[in-house]
């Protein structure tokens, strides 16, 4: 990825003190650095899912319920390979 002069380079870390600790027992000191587009990425697929979670009308307590939804109603690719896998639809290949 090539980043241009004049964009914003990100570090995302958690501000909790306890949720930075076990991050950092977790991944260590690998941060998640991001340019401007990747945080405008960030931004329109946090929309993507608010979206779907309003359209369905079901209520939602936490986060977590929301991602597990949204992997529940599209396809496996785009929840490969993390937490929310094991709730995604499945195709026939």
């Amino acid at each position: 990825m090539r980043i241009l002069d004049h964009q914003k380079i990100l570090a995302f870390m958690p501000e909790n003190e306890k949720v930075f600790d076990k991050a950092l027992e977790v991944y260590g000191n690998n941060y998640l650095i991001v340019g401007d587009e990747e945080v405008a990425l960030f931004e329109r697929t946090a929309n993507v899912i608010e979206n779907y979670c309003k359209e369905s009308g079901k209520s939602f307590n936490t986060p977590t319920d929301k991602l597990k939804y949204v992997a529940s109603i599209l396809p496996d690719v785009f929840s490969k390979d993390t937490p929310y896998a094991k709730y995604a639809k499945k195709y026939p290949k």
